[in-house]
This record gives C-alpha cells, structure tokens and sequence, in this order.
C-alpha cells in the first residue's frame, strides 16, 4: 500500500471516530436537556399551585372570621376547604427547609385564630399578621425556588452542584440578616 491509501484509510477512520463522538455527545446532550426542561417544567408548576393554594387558603381562612355565613352547610363547606388546603399545602413543601418549617407552622397555627366564638379585634389583627408573614414566608421561598429554576435553565442539573448551591443560599441568607 502507498502512503496515499493510508491517508486515505487515516481519514477515514478519523472521520468514523468524530461521528460516533457526535452521536454520543448529542445523545447525552439531549438527555440533559430533556431532564432540565421537565424539572424546570415541574418547579414551575408546583409555584403556580403553592401559589394558588396560598392565596386560596389566606383568603378563605380571612372570609370565615370576617364574615357570618348563613347556611350551617356553606360554613361547613368553607371548614372544609380551608382544612384540604392546610394539608395540600404541607405536601408540597419540604420538612427539612427552613422557610417550609415557618410556612408549616404558620398552616398549623393559622385556624385557631378563626374562632367564631372568641373572634374580638385583637385576634382579628394577629390572624392579618399571621396571614402577612405566611405570605411573606411564601414569597421567600418561591423566589428562593424560582432562582433554581433559572440557575437550572441556564447550567443545567444543579444537584451535582448543589453543595456550592446550598453554601451561596446560606451566605447570602446570613448577610440578608445582618
């Protein structure tokens, strides 16, 4: 064989070597990106319920201590609801987050202060207060995991980076209370 048929069989096996590493590094790129885009899907949509579900619950609880509901079967409705929201709610947060423990607290200690039968002023302006931090708490976390969907969007999955990721949320929640 001449050196021209080497070439030949050189370029050859180059040119096989750089399709199947494309092929490999398009099928893991693909995977990536499939996995990314169905957590960033998800996070989105368990924001948009928490949020709802949030809202739903401040409301309803707000609209039973403020106001006397008529038909026995309404209120009991309204119990009703506010009770499936207060366990909904709890199942879509993360027991071993801070600001998901305040916001659990908050759930669990929100109803007693809808007592129809010693509802005077005083408690009607701590359940406001309880209600403005549960919504605040809520805030914090939802731009907390709103700030991972973007970190995710943009560097992909960040449990391989998450140590650096829970290090900087630590930081910069230290340096916030200062």
């Amino acid at each position: 064989m001449n050196y021209k048929e080497y070439i030949f069989i050189i370029g050859i096996s180059v040119t096989l070597v750089l399709g199947i590493g494309n092929i490999i590094f398009n099928f893991i790129t693909s995977r990536k990106r499939s996995f990314i885009n169905t957590v960033t899907s998800e996070r989105i949509k368990w924001i948009a319920n928490l949020r709802k579900d949030i809202s739903n619950f401040c409301g309803l609880t707000l609209h039973y201590s403020l106001k006397s509901i008529d038909n026995s079967n309404k209120e009991q409705e309204v119990i009703e609801e506010i009770d499936r929201l207060r366990y909904k709610i709890k199942l879509q947060l993360n027991p071993n987050e801070e600001e998901s423990i305040s916001i659990i607290k908050l759930i669990d200690e929100i109803p007693s202060l809808t007592d129809r039968l010693t509802i005077d002023k005083l408690i009607n302006d701590e359940l406001r207060i309880k209600l403005d931090i549960l919504t605040s708490n809520t805030q914090v976390l939802l731009k907390k995991e709103w700030d991972k969907v973007k970190a995710e969007s943009k560097k992909g999955d960040l449990r391989k980076k998450g140590i650096f990721i829970r290090v900087f949320y630590k930081l910069t929640k230290i340096i916030a209370k200062k």
